[in-house]
């Protein structure tokens, strides 16, 4: 810069002016853009995500209502609906272009629809033996057709069948399959995901099933649906495994258990009075649910599969404890 003490040439003059006009709005548009990234800054630190009430949003597996939505399907979903539920999780895909249209029309969400577990496999001894084998050339892409058809977004292996985790090979193999049926879900617009059992729990030569499983499922791909009961009557904690899922639990289950039910792995032999309302037995659901709020979960489902009550008095009961707690 020439010495400004001496007087100024023209020529000097005007190199001096011409610096000093490319200069000044260049720091005037860095200070106006720092400026607007402070604020907005500020604007997102003071914007907090809406906090998450489940009672709000309450949604339902309804598998335990099965046989009486057979016979009344728009009275059950009427009373479900009058009752808070806001979410619907079916049972059975095939269902979804009967069951659909009247949840809708009830003002219900249908979240989500768990599907067996041969459609995965192959494997249909156990489900054949029970009497619940799929309709005839209904295939998993027949599955996703119907999830995109109807706005069901979210698809959930409901179990594994005995022949279908003889042992840790086996779990493995699922696993790897869920993965490529994940990838074809995805592809569908669908999210798929696993919803767990007591068996997954059960050790294995110092291993368990459901610890392999995690490590091998795709997290993109494939997100859990944690059942506290099962978890717990397996004697496992659930905020261990809140944690240990992490942002890969997509949705929780609940129902209580009664107290002094002994260990069990089989799922199909525990006694139904073990199966209870929400509050009346020994799980902590809000801690469960604070975690699983801390992990990013959304929604959650009761899933009642044995009452000694009414059926709706039930969902009533377990409603009205998540309602009062706040959570």
């Amino acid at each position: 810069m020439p010495n400004m003490k001496k007087h100024l040439t023209r020529k000097e003059f005007i190199k001096l002016s011409a610096m000093t006009s490319i200069a000044l709005p260049v720091l005037g548009q860095m200070s106006c853009s720092q400026s607007a990234k402070q604020s907005e800054s500020r604007v997102i630190e003071n914007v907090k995500p809406p906090e998450i009430i489940y009672s709000d949003r309450l949604g339902m597996q309804v598998f335990g209502v099965r046989a009486l939505l057979e016979k009344d399907a728009y009275g059950v979903f009427k009373t479900i609906a009058d009752i808070g539920i806001k979410n619907i999780e079916l049972f059975d895909p095939s269902t979804l272009k009967t069951y659909v249209p009247i949840i809708k029309d009830l003002g219900m969400t249908p979240l989500s629809t768990h599907f067996l577990p041969g459609y995965i496999s192959g494997k249909w001894d156990t489900v054949k033996k029970i009497g619940m084998a799929p309709p005839e050339h209904y295939t998993f892409q027949n599955i996703l057709a119907d999830c995109a058809d109807h706005g069901v977004n979210n698809l959930g292996i409901a179990i594994m069948m005995p022949e279908e985790r003889q042992s840790m090979d086996d779990y493995k193999r699922f696993a790897d399959l869920v993965n490529q049926h994940g990838e074809m879900s995805r592809k569908a617009g669908v999210q798929l995901y696993y919803h767990n059992h007591s068996f997954e729990f059960k050790p294995d030569e110092g291993l368990i099933p459901f610890d392999e499983m995690l490590n091998i499922f795709d997290p993109t791909l494939v997100k859990i649906e944690l059942d506290v009961f099962w978890a717990t009557i397996a004697k496992n904690d659930p905020l261990h495994w809140i944690n240990r899922i992490g942002n890969q639990l997509l949705f929780i289950h609940l129902k209580d258990l009664k107290a002094g039910t002994p260990t069990d792995y089989t799922v199909f032999d525990v006694d139904q009075a073990a199966f209870l309302e929400i509050g009346d037995g020994v799980i902590d659901f809000k801690k469960i649910l604070e975690a699983a709020k801390a992990v990013g979960v959304e929604y959650a489902f009761l899933d009642q599969d044995h009452t000694v009550m009414d059926k709706f008095e039930s969902i009533k009961k377990s409603y009205g404890y998540l309602k009062s707690m706040g959570i």
